[in-house]
């Protein structure tokens, strides 16, 4: 009896009024009672600042009233404290709650209930700001919701905390496209494809971030890099078909409005605007006059197809042929 009276008295002085306040704590965390649990703990850390034991659990406390800046800095010391024990311990109790708020507003945003989700997201990044996908989500939260600067502010702290997520230079752009500054849109993209310089879908932003500052021969190389990445996107073509009109350089956008059709044979804008091309440009009667049937097949009122059409029945000796046509265009005048 002796021996263990005597190791009572040594452990009870050891712990003295931090390991009391620290008992207590704990106490009264397992009755629910955070408020006097809170109490106690700080009790602790201003004692003994140096305790990661106390700050991992008054982190505890704050996560438990979703407190989350005070979460996040307690257990933040907790890991500089004690890196080893406490501070794993912060680490997962971090991750568990961060993984509980960031579904949240996963699943409040599919609800369609943004203004929550933007909620849920700035929770999320508060308990851990080393996160990118939070940042995303909510810049995509705050875009749907019309606020394209908050949006933009959230990308910003995304790319510093992942400066090599192409994805989120790449969104960057996106969003200073739509405020007209195609400038930073297209430096943006332009870091984004130094992550990656093979995804398609960056060279075609950066394209149309090209077009619209006049920078047709940049906006054309960074096109036939997408279409290198992705050959099958008729998009990618057809805006090559017209820049490629707009330098005069007829024959490779001809090319190009072949290689849409190919891709998407119901695409009118491309059918048109190489029976253009062959009409007016190049002169190939042969090849625009299928195109031309089809056209007015489809589109029985498109008066500009029947004029080429008398055009091109004229320059193949179709005479009676190109009258109808003709007829046919200027009976639509007007409509």
């Amino acid at each position: 009896m002796l021996r263990w009276w005597v190791l009572g008295i040594l452990v009870s002085g050891f712990a003295g009024c931090g390991g009391r306040a620290l008992t207590a704590a704990r106490v009264y965390m397992e009755q629910g009672d955070w408020e006097a649990a809170e109490a106690q703990l700080e009790e602790v850390v201003l004692d003994d600042p140096g305790n990661a034991e106390a700050y991992y659990w008054l982190g505890h406390v704050y996560g438990r009233t979703g407190r989350w800046v005070e979460m996040a800095s307690a257990l933040s010391r907790a890991e500089e404290l004690d890196p080893g024990r406490w501070g794993k311990r912060a680490r997962r109790l971090r991750e568990k709650y961060w993984v509980e708020v960031y579904n949240l507003g996963v699943y409040r945003a599919k609800k369609g209930d943004l203004e929550g989700a933007e909620r849920a997201f700035r929770d999320a990044i508060a308990i851990d700001s080393t996160r990118v996908e939070a940042y995303k989500n909510l810049g995509f939260c705050l875009y749907k919701l019309g606020d394209v600067e908050g949006a933009i502010r959230a990308y910003e702290e995304a790319s510093r905390v992942a400066p090599d997520d192409a994805d989120v230079w790449d969104r960057l752009g996106f969003l200073w496209s739509q405020k007209g500054e195609y400038e930073r849109a297209a430096e943006c993209i332009r870091r984004g494809l130094a992550v990656d310089s093979t995804d398609a879908r960056m060279w075609t932003h950066l394209a149309s971030a090209y077009s619209r500052t006049g920078k047709t021969e940049e906006a054309i190389t960074a096109y036939e890099r997408a279409s290198k990445f992705e050959p099958r996107d008729g998009d990618v073509w057809y805006n090559l078909g017209v820049l490629y009109t707009h330098q005069e350089e007829y024959e490779r956008a001809a090319r190009c409005y072949r290689k849409a059709l190919e891709i998407s044979p119901d695409d009118a804008d491309a059918l048109m605007n190489l029976t253009l091309l062959y009409v007016y440009r190049l002169e190939r009667w042969d090849e625009a006059l299928p195109l031309l049937l089809r056209i007015v097949e489809r589109e029985p009122e498109n008066r500009e197809a029947w004029e080429m059409l008398s055009i091109v029945y004229v320059r193949k000796g179709m005479g009676e042929k190109a009258r109808e046509a003709y007829t046919r265009a200027q009976g639509l005048k007007g409509k």
